[in-house]
């Protein structure tokens, strides 16, 4: 059960060692001095080399969709991790040659101050979540004679190792947690990590280091915006009495005098460490620490403000890109970007935004006669008629349509019709759900399989499991409806064996959304639906609890609340308390619950438990 945590504070609210800019330079020049300051920068510190901002990145990505700017503000929010972005439009358009414009840009003041750390033997280990090569280049610039090799650790085995490789190193570590650009397989894997929400616990071991078992005693935080839910930060280590000193740097606001100087205490990840929030210009921050160091540690170099050369990198990769979805007309590039943002529309903002998009995705390969991009326009908004407004009717006419205007044109197992059996595999995916709950369960049986053979001929994993979980739900509805123990056992297997099939083929692809969701319906068969069998009573709620885990850990707010109702009906009968704290905690997020529909199940629930039953 979720309770309220205290969490410990360690630290100080007024230190007076960060009660100004001048106080806080003579700290960072004695940690420095003393070889026991280390770094975590995030983008932030290079905007003034000539990169752009996750945000600006997004934006000017999305300019030919201007009809839709107050939309495309809705998902530039802080909270929408930028790798899922990159991730979406991956989809669509290949963004691997636009990521390479995190090859450009010029090391700027702080990446040569991290550098000369580096190289004066006063910083042995660095950590950064940027793909760029600015710190690297800026070490390079004290390092001509090669005489000294900054060592990189950026993919998944070399980070899991990091203990031993740092060990081992003779040398300056560079640790780039969300891998580099000059190998781009490590960045690939970072972006379809975070895209699935699935928590890195690889990186627990390393932050537990740069937090609190290191050799240093303070972290310098620069550039960070603490927004990567779903790999850094649930692996930060909580507060303890042995945790390092954070100096967390934020960049002031706009429009303020250069030496602008606000002290905050450390929240988020970092509450209840020893340390202070400042606000206030990196790089003069860092520029004043190192002035106060004696003069063998040598001139600080301050470079100016790098040019947006991003920008046009931008623009000639949106003329030259090829869609992989289309390439009909001058526009195919523009209803590329208009599917991935509907997408995002649909998913983020509200399913009216997205429908509207992919109508006009829609009208577009109809007067184009491209049958891939309407065939694909009606499968969204089938998919958000049925996930997100809960039309079951519409969302089978929909996904008929789809089916109608692609199927003939599309022979099976085919390498250059992957695509088109992708679209059918999700398109009779939508149509066997809505019939489903339009009781209509050997129609939907029927579609499923369909699904499953367009899917295979399409080498889509994960729409095998999708469907695996609908034929699951099918079987177990014929379980309830069928009036003989024979029948019974029959759906039951063959409903079980679905279920595992498709949590094999998650688990494997580390799809931890479809896997919550998988465990969520298997628990809440097995608790409540085999309520009689205390074995299976026993396995369904502890699939119910692990779902609901995996949920928390990937801020599924539906899923979560799905799991509280599921939880509080498998416990009604055998345990009253636990199951009223489950409803108290789904009606925790009204809006939630109001959003999963479930409202009157928690009310029949609460009048049940009340009457005492």
């Amino acid at each position: 059960m979720a309770a309220n945590v205290v969490i410990p504070d360690y630290g100080q609210s007024n230190d007076r060692r960060f009660a100004s800019i001048e106080s806080t330079a003579d700290f960072l020049a004695g940690e420095i001095g003393r070889a026991t300051l280390t770094t975590l920068c995030g983008a932030g510190i290079s905007r003034n080399s000539g990169l752009p901002l996750a945000t600006d990145l997004a934006r000017e990505v999305l300019k030919p969709l201007v009809g839709e700017s107050r939309e495309i503000e809705k998902i530039l929010s802080p909270k929408f991790p930028f790798e899922a972005f990159v991730e979406n439009f991956d989809h669509y358009l290949p963004v691997a040659k636009l990521l390479r414009l995190f090859s450009l840009g010029s090391p700027n003041t702080v990446h040569l101050l991290i550098g000369k750390l580096f190289r004066t033997g006063l910083a042995k280990v660095g950590f950064t979540t940027n793909f760029d090569l600015l710190i690297e280049r800026g070490y390079a610039c004290y390092n001509a004679d090669n005489s000294q090799i900054l060592r990189i650790l950026s993919s998944e085995r070399e980070i899991k190792d990091f203990g031993r490789l740092l060990a081992a190193s003779g040398g300056p570590t560079l640790v780039k947690l969300h891998g580099t650009i000059d190998r781009p397989g490590t960045i690939k894997t970072t972006l379809s990590r975070v895209a699935r929400k699935d928590p890195d616990r690889i990186l627990a071991h390393t932050l537990k280091y740069l937090f609190s078992t290191g050799e240093h005693s303070t972290v310098l935080v620069a550039g960070y915006s603490c927004s990567d839910q779903f790999d850094i930060i649930p692996s930060i280590p909580k507060p303890s009495p042995d945790a390092k000193t954070i100096v967390h740097v934020q960049h002031p606001p706009e429009n303020v005098p250069a030496r602008y100087f606000e002290t905050r205490p450390l929240s988020g990840p970092f509450e209840g460490y020893r340390g202070q929030t400042v606000v206030c210009d990196a790089t003069s921050l860092l520029v004043e620490a190192w002035e106060r160091l004696p003069p063998q540690a040598g001139p600080v170099v301050v470079t100016p403000v790098g040019s947006t050369e991003w920008i046009s990198f931008i623009q000639k990769w949106r003329a030259c890109v090829v869609p992989r979805w289309t390439s009909l007309g001058a526009r195919s590039t523009a209803v590329s970007l208009e599917l991935a943002l509907a997408e995002l529309l649909a998913d983020r903002v509200s399913s009216d935004s997205g429908v509207r998009g992919f109508r006009r995705v829609a009208s577009w390969a109809k007067e184009n006669r491209d049958d891939l991009v309407e065939s694909l326009a009606y499968e969204k908004i089938a998919e958000c008629q049925m996930i997100h407004n809960k039309s079951p009717l519409r969302s089978y006419s929909l996904a008929r349509k789809a089916i109608a205007i692609l199927e003939s044109k599309t022979p099976h197992r085919t390498y250059q019709n992957r695509r088109r059996a992708e679209v059918l595999g999700s398109a009779y995916y939508y149509s066997a759900a809505a019939l489903r709950r339009l009781g209509r369960i050997k129609e939907a049986i029927r579609h499923a399989k369909r699904g499953v053979r367009w899917y295979r001929a399409a080498k889509y994993v994960r729409g095998l499991a999708v469907s695996s979980i609908e034929m699951a739900l099918c079987s177990q509805e014929l379980m309830r409806r069928a009036r003989n123990r024979g029948d019974r056992a029959v759906h039951w297997r063959v409903s079980t064996r679905e279920f595992n099939r498709a949590l094999a083929i998650l688990i494997r692809t580390g799809d931890k959304a479809n896997e919550a969701r998988c465990l969520n319906s298997l628990g809440q068969f097995r608790a409540i639906y085999s309520a009689r069998d205390e074995a299976e009573w026993e396995a369904g709620v502890e699939d119910l609890k692990k779902a609901l885990q995996l949920a928390q850990v990937i801020d599924n707010g539906r899923v979560v609340i799905s799991c509280h109702v599921n939880l509080a009906e498998a416990c009604k009968d055998r345990d009253r308390k636990t199951a009223c704290e489950h409803l108290r905690e789904a009606e925790q997020d009204p809006a939630g619950l109001r959003k999963s529909r479930l409202r009157k199940k928690v009310r029949q629930l609460k009048l049940y438990l009340a009457r005492g039953h």
